[in-house]
């Protein structure tokens, strides 16, 4: 799971969502890792974690909702309270508030039976060379063969068109000003 967690953290390390939380350069990554082993831990007890084909170049938490939910007992139950300890009071603030904001998010674009695409990063020594595309296509066939919809939502712009690329749709785009963020929600319905 640590060589997981490491690839996330820094797949994230850049994030908008990541870089305003824990604006200190030199331990986001550190601090990213903890949360990212809190994520994973809570993946794989309430969902499926992917990894690329070739090892740890990418990862992919995929979520069955409703089935699941991202609750803070669950968290708890994966590790949570470590993050109040390690990176601090700040953080878990500023996310359970962000965190109120992508469940709105998602609960009004897809509030029926549907996968969510949680967490897919790449390790930036390894972006441009097909390993996220590799989970992402196999999520994809899964859906198509489940025909299930799929959902997920991103805080970087400039990923909206690897997500189309596999037939997701942007449905939302909701800025936060209070944390200058801006969060775009993404649908994909099955094919075939």
């Amino acid at each position: 799971m640590a060589g997981a967690a490491r690839t996330l953290a820094l797949a994230f390390e850049d994030y908008p969502l990541y870089r305003d939380c824990l604006p200190d350069s030199g331990k986001r990554a550190a601090n990213l890792e903890i949360l990212f082993e809190v994520l994973l831990r809570f993946g794989m007890s309430h969902g499926r974690v992917f990894a690329a084909p070739g090892g740890l170049e990418a990862v992919l938490i995929l979520l069955d909702m409703p089935r699941t939910r991202i609750t803070a007992w669950n968290m708890l139950r994966s590790g949570a309270a470590r993050l109040f300890f390690k990176i601090g009071l700040k953080f878990i603030r500023t996310q359970m508030r962000i965190t109120k904001e992508i469940e709105a998010l998602h609960d009004k674009h897809a509030p029926t039976q549907h996968c969510y695409i949680w967490v897919l990063g790449v390790h930036p020594d390894h972006q441009a060379r097909g390993h996220g595309s590799a989970l992402l296509s196999h999520c994809c066939k899964e859906l198509d063969e489940k025909s299930i919809t799929g959902y997920l939502e991103t805080a970087v712009e400039r990923n909206i068109p690897f997500y189309i690329k596999y037939g997701f749709e942007l449905v939302e785009r909701r800025v936060l000003e209070r944390d200058s963020l801006t969060l775009f929600a993404m649908i994909r319905e099955p094919t075939g």
